[in-house]
């Protein structure tokens, strides 16, 4: 199980990043916190006090930021880790007004 979820992490990155759109990332890291001052810099994954989104979509025009999680196993996306990946990616994109959640389950 653990192979198809990597196998469907890495296709997924693959087309997000064959759509060529800076505002549609995948695999980005961000921090957790504010309050260090690199919090806006693009960040290396395993970065201290980082967290890892499988992808975002940022709308300028509308100031929505959709930050989506894939889950290919049985447990879904909890609460409190929801509230981790949207807060860290809403203090990482600048002029957000709303963030969208989304668990994303890829077919089989």
């Amino acid at each position: 199980m653990a192979t198809y979820g990597t196998n469907v992490h890495v296709r997924f990155k693959d087309f997000v990043e064959s759509l060529k759109n800076e505002n549609f990332r995948a695999e980005r890291s961000f921090l957790k916190e504010a309050a260090d001052p690199t919090s806006r810099d693009e960040l290396d994954i395993g970065y201290p006090r980082s967290v890892r989104v499988d992808a975002y979509e940022y709308r300028p025009e509308s100031g929505t930021l959709c930050v989506y999680d894939l889950k290919t196993g049985r447990r879904g996306l909890s609460v409190p880790r929801s509230d981790i990946l949207a807060t860290a990616a809403y203090l990482g994109i600048r002029d957000v007004r709303r963030v969208i959640m989304l668990e994303v389950r890829p077919r089989k």
